[in-house]
């Protein structure tokens, strides 16, 4: 559906810290750079507030606004790809407010459930058609993970969290090409891993080269998540202290 610029204003009677107050918790963050997300009762149907409202002051000025502005922008571009939620308004500077998936859940790893209950080949197929839609658009994800990727009660695959997605029009156009052609790559390679887990007939000539020829920049990537982030940055203090900082935050606001 072409996207309604009038849905990007909420209702003006209502706060961002009302929405919040008013919605159920859907999915806690797990760390100061990450949002909440709530189930909100949005002009009588169930919607996905995302907000970084409970995020440090300074955290919120220097970086989640800027991320959370980019994310919608993002998926108002791609407003008409089929399993892209539809970006129904926007609360304050903090939050905004997108369609619910009906029965959606993160994508289930094909270690967890026996081959009876993966997804059908089509939703594969589909998931494909949707990520190569979006790149000839000018847009990559940049985070093809299992948990952005959802199932949803039709059946049908949906993706989420576009905080890292790359557009190619725009200010700096030739390193925004780059930038896309580099983080369309690893939507592939990352699409190609997915698919030959559970179906590895369904994968491609050219997915089946993805796999064996892997990009020095996803070697660079995956050395540092592997050796630096999840040592160092990714550690129980770290966790620990941020709650204390989403605490003593929550009480001064």
């Amino acid at each position: 559906m072409p996207h309604d610029p009038h849905t990007d204003k909420a209702p003006p009677t209502r706060s961002e810290d009302d929405w919040i107050g008013a919605g159920s918790i859907l999915h806690a963050a797990g760390s100061v750079a990450n949002a909440d997300t709530y189930l909100v009762d949005w002009e009588g149907r169930t919607a996905v507030l995302k907000t970084f409202r409970r995020r440090p002051w300074l955290m919120r000025v220097l970086f989640t606004r800027w991320t959370l502005a980019h994310e919608v922008a993002v998926m108002q571009a791609l407003d008409d790809v089929p399993g892209v939620p539809r970006i129904l308004g926007r609360l304050g500077k903090d939050s905004f407010v997108m369609e619910y998936v009906r029965g959606a859940g993160p994508l289930q790893s094909h270690r967890q459930v026996p081959p009876e209950r993966y997804p059908p080949r089509e939703f594969f197929i589909r998931l494909r058609e949707m990520v190569l839609d979006m790149h000839r658009r000018g847009v990559s994800h940049g985070d093809m993970r299992r948990r952005n990727i959802m199932q949803g009660d039709d059946g049908r695959p949906y993706l989420i969290d576009f905080a890292t997605a790359v557009i190619a029009d725009g200010p700096l156009r030739p390193l925004r090409r780059r930038l896309m052609t580099w983080f369309a790559q690893a939507d592939r390679f990352a699409l190609a891993k997915l698919i030959d887990s559970y179906y590895p007939d369904l994968v491609s000539a050219d997915e089946r080269r993805r796999l064996t020829e892997l990009p020095w920049y996803l070697r660079a990537g995956r050395f540092l998540r592997q050796r630096v982030y999840r040592p160092f940055i990714k550690q129980k203090r770290w966790r620990e202290r941020w709650q204390s900082w989403r605490g003593r935050d929550s009480s001064q606001a």
